[in-house]
């Protein structure tokens, strides 16, 4: 247990510590949890660029052709997770660098001794790769469901009837007698 000249010392020095001041110092320290960048909150990471992200996403949207909201935030979720994937594909080659360049007596053996001596940082990014995988293909297989829906909805468009007369199964519009001029409105037409 600390004592109280211990806790008023630290409180002193928390307030000594304010972490960095200037944007580039804030921007290096925002990613240092960041080791791989499949789950982070940030869409853009490491060298990837904005640019690239957005060129790619609105390619993806426009073969997708979103019609409404719910296609449009499924076709967002394809982009999302194909990026994600992108970076997963060259994580893993990072990691095979990373390895022959910190393993120099593996630099010329095959890609198996990779994944054996690098066994669980190769299991994660499986890992991470086959959930990205799986939330691709479900949100591509959604989307192409409300789509089919959509165009079915489209082509089995009816116009429904204005008269009843009309919505009777294979019926004709049964027009309505003309009255005789001599009847009056108030009399019972004859039969």
């Amino acid at each position: 247990m600390a004592s109280k000249a211990q806790i008023a010392a630290n409180r002193r020095n928390a307030e000594k510590s304010t972490g960095p001041q200037s944007a580039r110092g804030k921007a290096a320290i925002g990613r240092n949890a960041l080791s791989h960048g499949l789950t982070a909150a940030r869409i853009i990471c490491f060298d990837e660029s904005e640019a690239d992200f957005a060129a790619f996403a609105e390619g993806l949207r426009a073969a997708l052709e979103p019609a409404d909201p719910v296609e449009a935030q499924l076709a967002e979720r394809i982009a999302l997770c194909a990026w994600r994937l992108r970076r997963a594909y060259r994580v893993e080659a990072e990691l095979f660098n990373a390895f022959r360049k910190t393993q120099p007596q593996f630099h010329d053996t095959e890609i198996g001794t990779v994944f054996d001596c690098a066994t669980m940082q190769m299991a994660a990014l499986a890992r991470y790769e086959t959930a990205l995988d799986r939330a691709l293909s479900q949100a591509q297989r959604l989307l192409e469901r409300y789509q089919a829906r959509r165009r079915a909805a489209v082509e089995n468009y009816e116009t429904k009837p204005i008269f009843p007369a009309e919505s009777e199964a294979g019926a004709e519009a049964k027009p309505i007698p003309p009255r005789p001029p001599s009847q009056s409105r108030d009399a019972p037409p004859e039969i």
